[in-house]
């Protein structure tokens, strides 16, 4: 009698720990891919983030930059994002970040004359 006690303890608590959470998580994907709708700003399973143009049935065409179209079944989509507000100017972020990366390099480049550069000190320390 305990032993059968002990099993039907046994399947509630799989039932409870395993299948059940893995049924929310299938509900809610399932949820996700059925809202989907044109315009949505979206992350697929292979990390590409895009806007949904047109949606065929199971498939879903993906815009993911200028003139960048791709074809994604519905569930390959894995999280609906906040749309995008700013549009970045892309000329203006590449000027940038070439300004950054001239200013880094300059820090890189100057060195600092009293410094040794071998383990030697210099001609004034002696």
């Amino acid at each position: 009698m305990i032993s059968v006690a002990i099993m039907a303890v046994f399947v509630v608590l799989s039932w409870a720990l395993l299948i059940r959470p893995q049924q929310k998580r299938v509900a809610a994907q399932r949820a996700l891919i059925d809202s989907i709708e044109v315009g949505d700003r979206v992350a697929t399973a292979a990390g590409i983030i895009g806007e949904v143009t047109e949606i065929m049935g199971d498939e879903v065409l993906i815009a993911a930059g200028p003139d960048v179209e791709l074809l994604f079944t519905r569930f390959a989509i894995t999280s609906k994002l906040a749309p995008q507000e700013t549009i970045v100017d892309l000329a203006l972020a590449e000027e940038l970040l070439a300004e950054q990366a001239e200013l880094l390099s300059n820090d890189y480049d100057a060195t600092d004359d009293d410094t040794p550069t071998s383990g030697q000190p210099n001609q004034e320390d002696r």
